[in-house]
């Protein structure tokens, strides 16, 4: 019956009816096409992938990041004067510590020693080494220490006299890693001149921040009485 009605539709007053109401919109002439002018995108693309010089962009690339110096890196004064200084490195909660009830757990003001939160076997076998790459005495004092220091956890923090090339050659060389130093770590153990050494001891029951400067003439010293 459906095909039947389909038929009778085509041949009847109701087809003509319906073409002339859908003729306007459906089977109105188009308007005049062009051919598109614009180049394909992805083709421009991948053609202008294939023109560039890779190796020149990597180049430049490396040559960037070994340039590279952290916007608050700091350059150290070298050390003339061999010396031992003492940092306590107790700070003071600058607003209150509370809990999710709202119970303040620790006042603003409280003094805090983050050595203390830490085991002194943890802190105790740290070693932090600033020195600047530039000079020859402090690398060999550096290398001297990595070679006689085994029982410690030395970390070698190189100054603003160095960019990432400089501390890449010397890892490359040493096969140790080096770490580029900022303004606030500096001023979190106390550090102003290279080559200094930072280690954790208890002074008077405390434990506190040792800052050892060493100045070239007793670098060369030591190393001289370590040939013997």
């Amino acid at each position: 019956m459906a095909l039947a009605t389909v038929l009778f539709c085509m041949h009847s007053g109701f087809a003509k009816q319906i073409y002339e109401i859908c003729s306007p919109c459906v089977l109105k002439p188009i308007n005049r096409t062009y051919r598109i002018a614009e180049k394909d995108m992805l083709e421009v693309i991948q053609r202008e992938i294939e023109e560039v010089d890779w190796e020149a962009v990597n180049r430049r690339l490396r040559e960037r990041i070994y340039r590279y110096k952290p916007v608050d890196s700091i350059v150290l004064t070298e050390a003339k004067d061999h010396r031992v200084r003492y940092v306590d490195p107790t700070w003071y909660l600058p607003f209150d510590i509370k809990d999710a009830y709202g119970n303040v757990l620790y006042s603003k003001g409280t003094a805090v020693n983050p050595l203390e939160k830490v085991p002194e076997a943890v802190w105790s076998k740290r070693l932090y080494v600033f020195f600047s790459l530039e000079s020859r005495d402090q690398r060999d004092f550096v290398k001297y220490l990595l070679r006689t220091e085994k029982n410690k956890l030395i970390t070698l923090i190189a100054d603003g006299h160095s960019d990432l090339k400089e501390i890449h050659d010397f890892i490359k060389r040493e096969h140790y890693p080096v770490y580029a130093l900022t303004k606030t770590v500096a001023q979190r153990f106390g550090v102003s001149r290279s080559l200094s050494l930072v280690s954790f001891i208890r002074r008077d029951g405390k434990p506190v921040v040792k800052v050892e400067e060493l100045p070239s003439w007793y670098i060369r010293k030591i190393l001289e009485e370590n040939k013997k």
